[in-house]
């Protein structure tokens, strides 16, 4: 496979308990990604279960669009993956404590999937702790999902906003529908009935929202850069040349 000229961007999803969604999310979010237009790996390592591995196969015998899915042992080994992809979605397996630290720097994006309860949002806190005394370098954000009712949703955000955690704006509802679609190798976005895709799709917004904000800090970061090396040579060239050194450098 032949590398990027640029190292594609890391999202991670991760949580210290199963069952919160990683999973779910993380696919997701790679079909979207792929429909529109990037080369996108989605990693999985929960090697124990290859959740996504399943789902993968479940969606090829189903004919649809394929995603690019392996399995890793490690954060480091599906990082060097980024040479080669526009996005590496790396699925984390349950409980992986260890493994928030190095994330820290890692990935450009953390999303925590929780359910609204105490069970997941204590948890979901306790990573976003975490992550933050790392001083992590990522946008965090934590994703409500199997959501019932407004004010359980409500209880949740109010608890987990309390500690500092943002909470994306829309949450995925507790649906059998989506059940029935991932059963059958779908995303959430590719639900048959249009209103359950959409509401994913409102989710979707939110992270592309933050995938928005990664994308202009670089690009401010490396026009930043730019701009010191052409004011270093500006006294050996005009202020046209000047320019035109900056929008090189930038590229």
């Amino acid at each position: 496979m032949k590398k990027k000229r640029n190292p594609g961007r890391v999202i991670a999803l991760g949580s210290m308990k199963g069952g919160c969604g990683k999973s779910t999310i993380a696919r997701t979010l790679a079909v979207e990604l792929k429909a529109m237009g990037f080369s996108v790996l989605l990693a999985d390592l929960d090697t124990e279960q290859d959740t996504i591995i399943h789902w993968s196969n479940r969606r090829v015998e189903k004919g649809l669009p394929e995603i690019v899915v392996r399995s890793f042992a490690s954060v480091a080994k599906a990082r060097e993956q980024r040479a080669f992809f526009d996005y590496v979605v790396i699925d984390l397996k349950p409980r992986a404590k260890s493994m928030f630290g190095d994330l820290a720097n890692i990935a450009e994006i953390m999303l925590i999937p929780a359910r609204p309860c105490l069970d997941d949002c204590q948890p979901a806190a306790m990573v976003w702790g975490k992550l933050q005394t790392a001083k992590t370098t990522a946008k965090v954000a934590c994703i409500l999902n199997s959501c019932t009712t407004d004010y359980e949703t409500h209880r949740a955000r109010r608890y987990l906003e309390a500690f500092g955690v943002r909470v994306l704006d829309h949450v995925v509802p507790e649906k059998p529908g989506y059940r029935m679609a991932q059963d059958g190798g779908y995303a959430l976005s590719e639900c048959m009935r249009g209103k359950l895709s959409d509401r994913a799709k409102h989710v979707l917004s939110d992270i592309f929202a933050l995938i928005e904000d990664v994308v202009l800090k670089k690009r401010t970061s490396n026009d930043a850069v730019s701009q010191t090396k052409a004011g270093r040579g500006r006294s050996n060239v005009t202020d046209k040349q000047a320019d035109i050194k900056l929008v090189t450098d930038a590229a």
